[in-house]
């Protein structure tokens, strides 16, 4: 009878016990009841671990004589320098532009090789050196550019390497830069058809020396200058007999 008894104790207990694991399952599933925390601790525990790891495996570091950690620059201290150098850099290169296009006495020049075929330098021991004024040429009469009369008058004088170009100053309210044209045939050039060998934008810059002229050749040079609107004006032209 006892013996009884006992048997009906204990399987009532595990009914109830496994009644109870049975309701916490189902609240469990349903998001009644939450878990225990301790897998945030473990995750923690995990965290510092890798930190342990890491500070072990930068350890050698520390053993390097006059090297320590505070020593190590951070990132955004070294963006900043870049920065910084860049800012510099910058600066440094257009304080040479100026300062070199101040010396030069012209915002723009613009220097373009000749193409044109050089001719053969002539052999007569007789030839003379010396300067010509042509005068307008066809100015008057063309349709590709105009006359600049006495507003642009051209000069020119040798030294023994080169030919010195100087000329007026323009005072045209449509001024949009000089253009130095030269030909070795052609007894007539103009801008934009002859040879460009140099330009300026700077409306006080009024002289030019060409260093790339040959002894015994003839060169024809003129002067134009563009306008806003409309046609070049073009001055005289000078032969050199260089």
């Amino acid at each position: 009878m006892v013996a009884m008894k006992k048997a009906i104790i204990t399987i009532f207990i595990i009914l109830f016990l496994g009644g109870i694991g049975a309701l916490g399952y189902v609240l469990y599933q349903n998001g009644l009841i939450s878990v225990s925390p301790s897998n945030e601790t473990d995750q923690t525990a995990d965290s510092e671990e890798e930190e342990t790891d890491n500070e072990r495996d930068l350890g050698w570091m520390n053993e390097i004589p006059g090297y320590s950690e505070e020593d190590e620059p951070a990132n955004d201290t070294i963006e900043e320098e870049e920065e910084n150098d860049e800012d510099t850099s910058t600066t440094t290169e257009d304080g040479l532009d100026e300062e070199d296009s101040e010396k030069d006495g012209a915002s723009m020049e613009e220097e373009t090789t000749i193409e044109e075929e050089e001719p053969k330098p002539s052999t007569d021991p007789d030839r003379e050196r010396g300067v010509e004024n042509l005068g307008k040429g066809d100015a008057l009469e063309s349709t590709v550019y105009d006359h600049a009369f006495d507003k642009l008058i051209l000069f020119a004088s040798m030294t023994t390497d080169s030919v010195e170009l100087e000329w007026n100053a323009s005072d045209s309210d449509q001024f949009d830069g000089y253009v130095i044209v030269r030909s070795m045939t052609d007894e007539n050039p103009y801008y934009p058809t002859s040879q460009t060998i140099q330009s300026f934008s700077n409306i006080n810059r009024t002289s030019y020396t060409d260093t790339s002229v040959k002894s015994g050749i003839d060169y024809y040079y003129r002067v134009c200058f563009k306008k806003k609107e409309g046609r070049p004006g073009c001055g005289n032209i000078l032969k050199v007999m260089f």
